[in-house]
C-alpha cells in the first residue's frame, strides 16, 4: 500500500528518529539529508508507536539527553510525526521475524518495524541498520539511489557536463550520439559566450592578433616553402594533441619548438623564420584560449555538481551559489584575500555537499582566502577544517568568533601550519560531538602543544578531558 498519488511510503525506525533529534549523533547530518530528499520527492513517512517509544527511552536513559527526548514527545503531540499503530496482527508477524538467539542488536522493536513495512508494502525503511536488507527489505539509501539513478547516470563527474533541461522531456532511445554531440557543443558555446561577456576586450585582442598573423603568414608563403608550412602546421597539430593529453602549455610549446628546429634542416632565411615565429605565436594564442575554455568548463562543472547537491532545486541552487562566487570575486577584486577562482569553486562544491547556508559559506570562503596564502596548507585540508568550524559554531556570532580564534592559533601554536591543521581536523570532531566551545577547546590544545605532547597523545588527552560520560 502506498500513500496518496502513489508516492513512496517509508517506515521510520528508532535509530533514524534519534539521529534526527540529536545533533551529536554520528548520523545526524546524513539523516537530515535523507529526510530532505524524502520531503522534496513527496514521500510519505510513518512512525511506528514502538519506534517512537524506543527512541525516547534510549535518549532519556542510555544517552542521557532529556531535551532531545522531550523534543520527540512535542513533535508527536503537535502531529509532526504521522503515527502508525501496532496491533496484534503486526505483533504476531514481528514475533515470527524476531530471533531471540541471534544478534543482540536486532530487537523485537526492529522486527515490528519490518512487519509494518511488509504489511503495508512500504518502499523503504528509514534506518541505518543493515539487518533489514538481510530479510529482503529496502533502506532509504537504496530508495534514494534508485530515485536519482536517471539523473546520476546522465552526468559524467570526471569528463563532461550534461545539463538537465528545465522541463521534463521524454528521452529518445535513438540518435544518442548526435544528442551527446549537441550537448557538448551547447556547453562549449555557453563557455565561449561567458568568455565574451567577462573578457570581451581580451577576446577582441586575440581575434585581432589572429587576423594579423594570418595576413603575415600569407605574405610569407610562396611556392618554395609549401613543405615548411605543412611541417609547421603538422607540429602545431601534434603539440595541440599533447596539450589535450597533459593539460600543460609548457610541454606543448617545448614540443613544438623542438619539432620545428629538428624538421627545418634547411638553411634559415627570412621566410622560414617568419613562418616559425608566426606559427609559434599562433600556437600560443590557441593554447591560451583552450586553457581559458578548459578552466571555464571546469568551473561550470563544479558549479553544476554543487547545485545538484545543495539545499533546493538545481536552478535555485545555481543562482544562489553563483551569487556566492560573485560576492567572493568582488572581495578578491577589492584585495580582501587572495584565492584563485578554481579554489573558490572547490570550496563552494565542498560546502554545498554539507548544505552550509549561503551567508556562512561566504564567510568561510573569505576565511579560506586569508588562511590559504598565509599558511600554504593544502586547500582540501583547510576545507575540512572550516567545515568542522561550521559544525562547532551554533550561531553567526560563534562562527565569527571562532574564525578569529583560528587566525590567532597559527602564530600562537608551536607547530607548523600544516601540522596544526592536521591536528585540528583530527581533534575537532570531539568538540563537535560534545558541544565544546571552540575557544576553550583550542586553548587546551595549544597548551598541550606548548608542553611538547605528540599529536596522537594530544588527541587522546582531549578525548578523555572533553568526552561526556554517560551513566
Amino acid at each position: 500500500m502506498h500513500g496518496e498519488n502513489n508516492e513512496s511510503l517509508v517506515i521510520v525506525d528508532a535509530d533514524a528518529i534519534i539521529a534526527l533529534s540529536s545533533v551529536s549523533d554520528a548520523n545526524h547530518e546524513k539523516a537530515k539529508r535523507i529526510l530532505h530528499t524524502l520531503s522534496t520527492s513527496q514521500a510519505a513517512t510513518l512512525f511506528p508507536t514502538t519506534a517512537i517509544c524506543e527512541a525516547v527511552t534510549v535518549l532519556r536513559g542510555r544517552l542521557n539527553k532529556p531535551d532531545d527526548a522531550s523534543s520527540i514527545i512535542k513533535k508527536v503531540q503537535n502531529g509532526d510525526f504521522p503515527v502508525q499503530a501496532v496491533d496484534q496482527e503486526i505483533l504476531l508477524s514481528a514475533a515470527t521475524l524476531f530471533k531471540p538467539l541471534a544478534s543482540k542488536k536486532n530487537t523485537l522493536f526492529d522486527a515490528v518495524v519490518a512487519a509494518i513495512a511488509k504489511r503495508l508494502n512500504a518502499d523503504a525503511i528509514f534506518s541505518f541498520d543493515g539487518w533489514y536488507r538481510k530479510i529482503g527489505l529496502t533502506l532509504t539509501d537504496d530508495l534514494i539511489a534508485k530515485m536519482s539513478s536517471d539523473i546520476c547516470s546522465s552526468i559524467s563527474w570526471r569528463k563532461s557536463i550534461v545539463q538537465q533541461p528545465q522541463t521534463q522531456q521524454t528521452p529518445r532511445k535513438g540518435n544518442t550520439t548526435s544528442q551527446a554531440f549537441n550537448d557538448v557543443l551547447s556547453s562549449l558555446l555557453a563557455v565561449v559566450k561567458k568568455l565574451i561577456q567577462d573578457f570581451s576586450a581580451l577576446v577582441i585582442v586575440f581575434i585581432f592578433i589572429l587576423f594579423i598573423l594570418a595576413f603575415l603568414l600569407l605574405r610569407a608563403i610562396n611556392s618554395d616553402y609549401t613543405y615548411s608550412v605543412v611541417v609547421t602546421f603538422l607540429f602545431m597539430f601534434l603539440s595541440l594533441g599533447l596539450y589535450f593529453k597533459d593539460k600543460s602549455i609548457v610541454k606543448a610549446i617545448i614540443a613544438f619548438s623542438v619539432g620545428i628546429f629538428t624538421a627545418f634542416t634547411v638553411t634559415w632565411n627570412g621566410s622560414t623564420f617568419t613562418i616559425f615565429v608566426i606559427s609559434f605565436i599562433l600556437l600560443f594564442v590557441i593554447l591560451f584560449l583552450l586553457e581559458c575554455v578548459r578552466r571555464a568548463a571546469n568551473v561550470e562543472e563544479k558549479l553544476t555538481k554543487a547545485a545538484i547537491a545543495y539545499i533546493s532545486d538545481i536552478t535555485t541552487n545555481k543562482k544562489d551559489l553563483k551569487e556566492v562566487a560573485d560576492i567572493v570575486a568582488q572581495q578578491q577584486h577589492n584585495n580582501i584575500g587572495l584565492l584563485s577562482i578554481e579554489k573558490v569553486y572547490d570550496a563552494i562544491l565542498c560546502f554545498a555537499y554539507h548544505k552550509i547556508p549561503k551567508s556562512r559559506m561566504i564567510r568561510l570562503i573569505t576565511a579560506l582566502s586569508y588562511i590559504h596564502p598565509m599558511t600554504k596548507v593544502d586547500v582540501e585540508q583547510l576545507l575540512i577544517l572550516l567545515k568542522n568550524i561550521h559544525y562547532v559554531s551554533q550561531t553567526e556570532e560563534d562562527l565569527e568568533a571562532n574564525i578569529l580564534t583560528l587566525h590567532q592559533c597559527f602564530p600562537d601554536a608551536q607547530s607548523t601550519p600544516s601540522g596544526l591543521v592536521t591536528l585540528l581536523n583530527e581533534a575537532l570532531p570531539i568538540a563537535i560531538e560534545n558541544e565544546i566551545e571552540f575557544g576553550v577547546f583550542t586553548n587546551t590544545m595549544l597548551t598541550y602543544l606548548s608542553r611538547g605532547y605528540t599529536q596522537t597523545s594530544i588527541v587522546e588527552h582531549l578525548s578523555r578531558q572533553f568526552t561526556k560520560k554517560t551513566p
